[in-house]
């Protein structure tokens, strides 16, 4: 395996103005370690490769600098990858290892290893396996760490360590480390319930599930913008009703609460593509439904996510609250600002019949 360490901590050195003397001095080493890792008669360890990229402000494979395409390793976890799926999980394991020993800094084999080793651990529940998966998660945390090119893996490899941890302490530790905007709160729920601690769990199952819906309205709301500008109308409005179907149920009985409002936005939009379709009936329909809503919520205006909802079982210790960027308190004159933005916008790139189209639902909109 081709590396270039020792010129690179040359290069290094002289970049920084320091004398082998000064470097030695700054490692904790002597100057003759420094001079054999210069002229590549030894190796630095790999902790000392990681205060040398530290040191010198680099990732460690660029200090390191190995003649490795990727391609290379794209092919041996290619290779790795079809054993796998054909079930020869030893064979797979000796290859990822084997590759891994040769290429010690790339974290994509030593999760590789990782994964190999956890599945192999649910096969058979021999504890080993599970340890040497962490070992390996373990490995790859400690490169991504003092490799700034590779830190989007760090939460994915925390993830998988907290997964394999029998210790529930451990595991929440580990997953609250990474829970950012609540995304693991369902596993962080599962290990507080392991640990007798109920009440926190169900406040975090209620958020995982409220706030759920709430980012799968985010997301849907930013593919359907995509979908009407591509004019797939009829996309839209399927995925809308499915969306809708999952929103009617999360209200509680006739209670009032933000859903509502979502609803509301969510039957414009609707209408808007019916307008586009030419499709009066349908959009008259859906205009209706839109201004049901809105009226429901300006009625008794909810922003607390929990009021009015379904599966809340938590003491609700903490009460999330909704906001958008419709503007104000009142939906039903913020429904009628979208359509008048529509009309005025060119960011969707409707035509002049098109946007006369939607000027008439608006005006269908202020006499319903």
């Amino acid at each position: 395996m081709q590396h270039r360490l020792p010129e690179n901590i040359k290069s290094c050195r002289k970049k920084m103005r320091l004398t082998q003397e000064q470097l030695a001095e700054t490692m904790g080493v002597t100057v003759g370690t420094v001079s054999k890792w210069e002229n590549g008669n030894c190796i630095p360890d790999i902790n000392m490769i990681m205060d040398l990229a530290d040191f010198f402000n680099l990732s460690m494979d660029t200090l390191v600098g190995y003649d490795l395409s990727s391609k290379k390793v794209d092919d041996i976890l290619t290779s790795i990858q079809e054993e796998l799926s054909n079930h020869n999980n030893e064979v797979a394991l000796d290859m990822a290892e084997k590759a891994a020993r040769r290429y010690p800094l790339n974290v994509k084999l030593l999760q590789k290893c990782a994964l190999i080793y956890k599945i192999m651990y649910m096969d058979d529940k021999d504890d080993l396996y599970r340890l040497n998966a962490i070992e390996y998660l373990e490995k790859a945390l400690e490169v991504v760490k003092n490799s700034p090119d590779n830190r989007r893996e760090e939460s994915e490899i925390i993830l998988e360590m907290a997964n394999l941890q029998k210790d529930d302490e451990k595991a929440l530790s580990l997953l609250q480390s990474i829970n950012v905007k609540g995304v693991f709160n369902d596993l962080v729920g599962d290990r507080l319930y392991s640990l007798g601690r109920k009440d926190e769990a169900l406040d975090y199952y209620d958020k995982a599930i409220n706030l759920g819906v709430f980012d799968i309205y985010s997301a849907v709301a930013q593919l359907n913008w995509h979908l009407v500008k591509m004019k797939k109308y009829g996309d839209s409005i399927e995925l809308l009703s499915w969306l809708v179907s999952i929103i009617k149920g999360m209200i509680k009985g006739n209670s009032v609460c933000y859903f509502h409002r979502t609803l509301a936005m969510m039957h414009l939009q609707t209408a808007l593509d019916y307008c586009l379709l030419k499709d009066k009936e349908n959009m008259i329909s859906s205009l209706e439904q839109a201004k049901q809503y809105a009226k429901l919520f300006d009625s008794n205006p909810v922003f607390e996510i929990y009021t009015g909802t379904k599966f809340v079982y938590g003491p609700m210790s903490d009460k999330p609250v909704a906001y958008d960027d419709i503007g104000g308190v009142s939906i039903l004159n913020g429904l009628q600002t979208i359509i008048m933005n529509y009309v005025q916008s060119d960011n969707m790139d409707f035509d002049k019949s098109e946007k006369e189209s939607i000027s008439k639902m608006l005006d269908y909109f202020k006499i319903l």
